[in-house]
């Protein structure tokens, strides 16, 4: 059975919740303290924090009701959040997350700004 956009975008927004929640837990928490360059960690905090924000802006603009604009973004936006997903698990190079997290903020920003 094919989802609708509604799911789709339920399930999404979803996954970047718990990632969220990850982002904020102990151990991703204690792999950037570990962190040898304060530059990585203040990286690391304010991509955290706009991680946040746009998830949250998201959230509040209601995927749904823009479904003609998203829809050329969307599977770079859920290819992103899988990535983001696996660096999360490995939590293995400060680095790969940062980085990772920057291109689903950078998809993000893209989205709010065509909403």
């Amino acid at each position: 059975m094919r989802q609708s956009f509604d799911e789709i975008n339920g399930d999404l927004l979803n996954k970047m919740r718990l990632q969220e929640e990850k982002l904020r837990s102990p151990e991703i928490q204690l792999a950037f303290e570990n962190e040898p360059d304060q530059a990585k960690r203040k990286a690391f905090l304010e991509a955290r924090n706009r991680y946040r924000d746009a998830w949250m802006k998201l959230e509040r603009e209601k995927l749904e009701n823009h479904a003609i604009n998203l829809q050329s973004l969307d599977p770079k936006l859920n290819e992103a959040v899988e990535e983001l997903e696996t660096e999360l698990e490995r939590v293995q190079s400060t680095v790969a997350t940062l980085s990772t997290i920057g291109k689903v903020t950078s998809i993000l920003a893209r989205i709010v700004t065509i909403i």
